[in-house]
This record gives structure tokens, sequence and C-alpha cells, in this order.
């Protein structure tokens, strides 16, 4: 897995200084005995209070593929 997490103090000057918006997160699972890569991907909604990111856990947006259950 990778991921970049806003509040990771690493990299919390870059989200700063770009004010990012919005984070997507996208997570795969492998079902090689069906021969399939799973994704669900989700999205949030990021405002800035000054220096601190205030994020809307509330899904914004999520889908899954292929359709159904994961």
């Amino acid at each position: 897995m990778a991921e970049w997490r806003i509040l990771e103090p690493a990299w919390r000057t870059f989200f700063l200084r770009t004010q990012v918006r919005e984070l997507l997160q996208v997570r795969l699972r492998l079902a090689p005995d069906r021969h399939e890569v799973r994704a669900v991907d989700r999205m949030w909604q990021v405002t800035w209070a000054g220096d601190t990111p205030v994020i809307f856990f509330a899904v914004l947006q999520e889908g899954r593929w292929p359709p159904g259950p994961a």
C-alpha cells in the first residue's frame, strides 16, 4: 500500500502550500483465483482553517469495480 497522509508532518508543508481540496483513496484487492482486481474509490472534501486541514469524513463519492459486493 502507498499512501500520502495529509496530517503527516513530512507531507504537511506540501499539502498546505498546494491547498489540497479533495482527497482520493483507491483500495485494490487482488483476486487471483478469479483473475480480477477489485477496486473501491472514495473521495473526501478538505477545507483549511489557517494551517490546519479540516477533512469531511462523509464520503462524497464512492465507487466499486466490478460492481457488487466486495
